[in-house]
């Protein structure tokens, strides 16, 4: 019994120091570790207290800007745009007339007008101007003999030697011959319009012994109005002329262009020649 009770005590006594010790060590790790900074507390950060404004804030007002504009540099031109010429191809082989023309200008009290200009053969050889043919004009009251005058068209010109009208006779024959290098060629053709004429109220336009390629053409001044071209539909007499042609008062003329268009033998296709008789009638519209 009494060794029952001394062992009682001895366990007593020895848990007792145990915990001493450990509160010991407890004690001691707490009061380290707030000495050396280990398990530190995070201090609270103070509350900053506001700050009223020391004035009234505005709106900022954007500043105005206005666009000035900057002159050019320098002075814009607008660019020009070519002008295309159409150069037609010409045939480079055998006896070719480019253009070839016997015209009579006359006015309605005018028996014949012509000046030796407004007849030309324009005339190619193997595709050269050649300047050593032999050119005339046959007409109902004799030959006309044409003269080298240089070149145009990129052809060699004949036209005829004087400055003196034609012999003018509508409804004769005219016919036009060039002997040249390597062949002769022709065309033999009617001059077309024996009478030319327009009615008193100008409505009506009138010829006996068309051409071919007939027109007829108003105009004031140089104001064309009611024209007829060729090709196309020919004019053919007697033709309308509508009152509307004359719309307001002025200076007015009838233009008769009547036309008989004849190839020539013995030539390239595309060569003619044009028997032209032109008849103008003026008069004013009050």
């Amino acid at each position: 019994m009494m060794k029952s009770w001394k062992k009682d005590v001895s366990r007593l006594l020895a848990c007792g120091f145990i915990s001493l010790v450990v509160l010991g060590l407890v004690f001691n790790f707490t009061g380290c570790s707030k000495s050396i900074g280990l398990l530190p507390s995070a201090p609270m950060a103070p509350i900053p207290t506001p700050i009223p404004p020391t004035s009234t804030p505005t709106s900022l007002a954007l500043p105005t800007m206005t666009a000035t504009p900057v002159p050019p540099t320098s002075t814009s031109t607008s660019v020009a745009i070519p002008t295309m010429t159409i150069t037609p191809v010409l045939p480079t082989t055998g006896i070719y007339w480019n253009s070839t023309v016997v015209k009579f200008t006359s006015g309605s009290t005018v028996a014949c007008c012509s000046a030796a200009s407004n007849s030309a053969l324009h005339l190619l050889v193997n595709g050269l101007p050649e300047s050593t043919a032999s050119v005339t004009l046959s007409t109902p009251a004799g030959d006309i003999p044409y003269i080298y005058g240089g070149t145009q068209l990129g052809c060699a010109e004949y036209h005829p030697n004087s400055y003196s009208p034609l012999p003018y006779q509508p409804g004769g024959t005219y016919i036009l011959t060039a002997i040249t290098s390597i062949g002769t060629s022709s065309a033999s053709g009617i001059l077309p319009g024996v009478t030319a004429a327009l009615s008193a109220d100008h409505l009506t336009a009138s010829w006996t012994v068309p051409g071919n390629a007939d027109y007829v053409q108003v105009f004031n001044n140089t104001t064309y109005l009611f024209p007829f071209y060729t090709p196309g539909p020919v004019a053919l007499s007697p033709l309308s002329i509508p009152a509307s042609a004359y719309a307001t008062s002025g200076s007015y003329s009838v233009m008769m262009v009547l036309v008989n268009k004849i190839a020539v033998t013995g030539a390239t296709a595309g060569s003619f020649l044009s028997l032209i008789n032109e008849k103008d009638f003026g008069f004013s519209v009050p």
